[in-house]
């Protein structure tokens, strides 16, 4: 079953840290890149007022 302790339970959170982990790597460079494009826009815009 999915209960604590039993090795269904383990693969199971095991698999879903890795994968979430992948995600947040892969994912990671793609929002940087796009708030450090807002945050240049906006430190333009502020420089101009």
């Amino acid at each position: 079953g999915t209960t604590i302790g039993t090795l269904n339970w383990l693969l199971r959170t095991l698999t879903g840290t890795l994968v979430g982990l992948g995600t947040a790597w892969f994912i990671f460079p793609y929002l940087a890149e796009g708030f450090g494009d807002i945050r240049r826009q906006l430190e333009l815009r502020l420089r101009n007022t």
